[in-house]
């Protein structure tokens, strides 16, 4: 069973049979496998990604999960978060596009990311992988 959490609904868990952001990446291109999931819309600039708090979402399927995904996002120096947002502003992003484009890619972690043609959003999802390379 997933567990959800959308940053603006302070203590507004939710659960559902499948992963699913609240602000992020659409569900289908989740993975079923991880543990806990992240995901924001963005603002996207021409050099920065702002990660807005209140645009932020969640779902776990374990409590360990949960706070390795914290961990490794909010590791000091920046983090995983600090390096989605440097590679985000670096990469090129067609606001008129619905495309996805892979930020990171580790043995151990992932984030993906689509403007979804919004011209001025960047969603993300990111994850950290468990089990066989997703």
């Amino acid at each position: 069973m997933w567990k959800t959490y959308r940053y603006m609904d302070a203590n507004d868990f939710r659960e559902s049979e499948e992963p699913s952001l609240s602000w992020g990446v659409r569900k289908d291109n989740l993975p079923t496998d991880s543990d806990a999931i992240w995901g924001a819309r963005t603002i996207l600039t021409r050099d920065n990604v702002d990660v807005l708090f209140d645009r932020q979402s969640m779902c776990w399927q374990s409590d360990s999960g949960l706070d390795e995904l914290k961990l490794v996002m909010d590791r000091e120096g920046g983090g995983l978060l600090g390096e989605i947002r440097k590679k985000g502003a670096d990469m090129y992003w067609d606001p008129s596009v619905d495309e996805y484009q892979t930020i990171i890619d580790t043995p151990t972690f992932k984030c993906i990311g689509n403007t979804y043609a919004s011209y001025g959003y960047l969603y993300l999802g990111a994850w950290i992988k468990k089990g066989k390379e997703q």
